[in-house]
């Protein structure tokens, strides 16, 4: 029929067109390549032992201390960077490894394989598997946290016909780092070495050569390299040597050592570390500007050094805890202190300024001695009972003796709750002759004022002694100091010489220890200054008070300009000197020397390099220039403003003078004036001032 005979000529022609393009395809891609790879794998393993190691020619690749085993050539393929722990010394990679070798047993003659030219082995280095086909070399990273044969995944070996061999797995590899460079931090590049060996095989047997420079980026797949990561792979160089190890001293051991530097992102760094730490330290320079007397400046300052100091705690996280110094370290600490001085100078001038003595230093260390060892008099006194709060000294059935006493304990004591005026009144009041009678002769001098009758309308008097003794006693520590007391005297008692005063003050220090209580005071203002009336001591006692008050404002408006003349210096100079350090420190650079000297262990002196670049050389420069300027500036500034100031004082002086003298001038016409009227009408004067 027509129709099967067009439909059976149709599929002649396609088996025509079939046959002649399978001629023309190569051996590998015909389709007989199954059939020809079955026979040839079959015929290649038969009696082939994976666990020795290959034949091969090795003296073409310049091996001539062996004969036996083959050379291994190896390039590693960086995919991309996966992670990198500086805090715990650890880079993890993805990879191709890549390793090329000759095994003769594994070589045919293609003619009688239907031309084919190559064929794949299943490889598989994992000893244990049992199902590699063919020998894999035994190569390992010697700083691997992992073994290859964990994070490379097995794969098939490319077999030419000439026994050639390429073998290439993907996968991770997770290294231990001894980074280097990691001491510039955040502005780093750190490096991480490994090395590549034999484990079980040396150099007789399986050699490590590197195919081409041994490594090679991925270029054209298209999800190879890294983007939104903290690190990036900026340069890798490898070299090959040779180990010697005391099991097997007559055999090398290649070893290929990668060395793969890192390019950190510093920018996260320099918004999130850098920039708020700079911005937090010249913040705390506003307190120069701010009040002094204000408490706000050491609370800013304070707040100040707690950011600073939670910058710290966030650093810790992303750095490792390590002996050696990092730049973050020296920045971090150099900001700290410019903090501190600045919280330091806030606090000396509040305490400069509210100074009211004539030197600092005792304000500072021996003001609060002194008080303590008053507290302490005074706790001491209270726990041994030496105190009371009412004394009876005024009874009649006490006797002369125990009345002594009670008085000397009143003399003792310096917080009686009782009124001592009340005490002297009843002692020396108008009873007196009734207890008097009663006691035994009094013998000396009379003249004191110690034995005198006291009017009730000298009660004041007393009453006014106390009240001077608290006015005085401005610390309330219940008792007057000599100073105090020789001072009030000179201004109460004024012809009572200064060793007629410290005699007095001696005789009424009944416990010798420098200091009057109430009563030892209250006795000895009526014995020395009961003849002065009233009003003259309270008028004294008014004059000393002002004299203490101008001494007090006087000594604070000097340390008032001392605390002025201390801010105006610091405004200029820490900001210049931060600056000027972090000028220093940006021109810096941190190197370590770890990735050149092997036997260096870490934090071993001498580890750190430390040079100046030369654009910080400039800048340095640059910066010292700019500070001699602004300063003397300032002091042209400022000598111009006193030059005006007192060229306008001067002119204000001339226009008074020269007013003094017109006015001078007048009167002289005007008395003038007068002789002459005087002289022209005789007695009858006409005087011109009031014109």
């Amino acid at each position: 029929m027509p129709g099967t005979t067009a439909a059976t000529t149709h599929r002649a022609l396609l088996l025509v067109k079939c046959a002649l393009v399978a001629a023309t395809l190569p051996p590998d891609a015909r389709y007989e390549y199954a059939d020809w790879s079955t026979k040839l794998q079959e015929d290649l393993l038969a009696g082939y032992n994976r666990h020795v190691v290959p034949k091969s020619d090795r003296s073409k690749q310049g091996t001539t201390f062996s004969a036996a085993g083959t050379n291994v050539e190896m390039a590693l393929r960086i995919f991309k960077v996966i992670a990198v722990k500086p805090a715990d010394g650890a880079m993890e990679l993805k990879v191709w490894l890549r390793m090329y070798w000759q095994d003769e047993r594994l070589s045919w003659d293609p003619a009688k394989y239907g031309n084919i030219t190559k064929t794949h082995f299943w490889g598989d280095p994992a000893p244990t598997s049992g199902n590699s086909q063919i020998w894999i070399p035994d190569i390992q990273p010697y700083n691997g946290l992992k073994g290859i044969v964990a994070t490379l995944d097995p794969a098939y070996a490319r077999v030419e016909h000439t026994g050639d061999i390429f073998f290439s797995r993907p996968g991770t590899m997770n290294v231990m780092c001894k980074f280097s460079g990691l001491t510039a931090f955040p502005f780093d590049e750190l490096k991480c070495g490994f090395e590549f060996g034999g484990w079980a095989w040396s150099g007789e047997q399986q050699g490590i050569l590197l195919k081409g420079l041994g490594y090679d980026f991925s270029a054209q797949e298209a999800t190879q390299g890294s983007t939104y990561q903290e690190y990036t792979v900026s340069n890798v160089s490898v070299v090959r040597v040779n180990y010697e190890y005391p099991c097997c001293p007559s055999e090398p051991w290649p070893v290929t050592v990668y060395t793969v530097s890192l390019k950190r992102a510093t920018s996260f760094y320099v918004v999130v570390i850098i920039v708020p730490t700079i911005i937090v330290t010249m913040l705390s320079f506003v307190v120069f500007w701010a009040p002094s007397s204000s408490a706000d400046a050491l609370g800013f300052g304070i707040t100040v050094i707690v950011v600073v100091i939670l910058m710290q705690v966030v650093l810790i996280d992303l750095l490792p805890v390590c002996g050696e110094i990092l730049w973050v370290d020296i920045f971090v600490s150099v900001s700290y202190t410019f903090c501190m001085m600045s919280l330091f100078q806030s606090a000396l001038v509040i305490l400069i300024e509210t100074n009211e003595t004539e030197h600092l230093l005792p304000l500072i260390i021996v003001h609060p001695a002194k008080v303590a060892w008053q507290r302490l008099r005074h706790y001491s006194k209270h726990l041994l009972c030496l105190q009371h709060k009412v004394v009876p000294t005024e009874h009649d059935e006490m006797d002369q003796s125990k009345r002594a006493k009670n008085l000397a304990t009143l003399a003792e004591s310096a917080s009686v709750q009782e009124s001592i005026a009340g005490v002297q009144y009843r002692l020396y009041g108008p009873g007196v002759q009734r207890l008097a009678a009663q006691a035994e002769p009094v013998t000396g001098d009379a003249q004191d004022g110690r034995n005198m009758t006291i009017a009730p309308e000298d009660m004041p008097k007393l009453i006014f002694f106390e009240k001077l003794f608290f006015s005085i006693d401005e610390d309330n520590t219940g008792e007057i100091s000599e100073d105090e007391c020789t001072l009030l005297f000179s201004f109460v008692a004024l012809d009572m010489p200064y060793d007629e005063r410290m005699k007095a003050f001696m005789a009424a220090d009944k416990v010798a220890d420098g200091h009057l209580t109430r009563m030892e005071f209250c006795e000895l203002c009526r014995t020395t200054l009961w003849d002065m009336p009233l009003p003259t001591i309270e008028m004294a006692v008014e004059n000393l008070k002002c004299a203490r008050l101008a001494l007090r404002d006087r000594y604070k408006n000097y340390w008032q300009s001392v605390a002025e003349s201390l801010e105006s210096a610091a405004r200029p100079i820490l900001p210049s000197m931060y600056i000027a350090a972090n000028v220093v420190l940006f021109n810096l650079d941190f190197n370590d020397d770890y990735d050149t000297n092997v036997e260096r262990i870490m934090g071993d002196a001498g580890y750190l390099k430390v040079s100046l670049r030369t654009g910080g050389v400039v800048w340095i420069v640059v910066l010292c220039l700019l500070i001699i300027v602004i300063v003397g500036s300032r002091r042209a500034i400022k000598k111009l403003s006193y030059n005006i100031g007192a060229a306008k004082k001067a002119s204000e002086i001339e226009a008074v003078r020269a007013l003094n003298t017109a006015t001078q001038h007048a009167k002289n016409t005007i008395i003038s004036r007068n002789d002459i009227v005087e002289t022209s009408k005789g007695s009858q004067v006409v005087k011109f001032e009031d014109c």
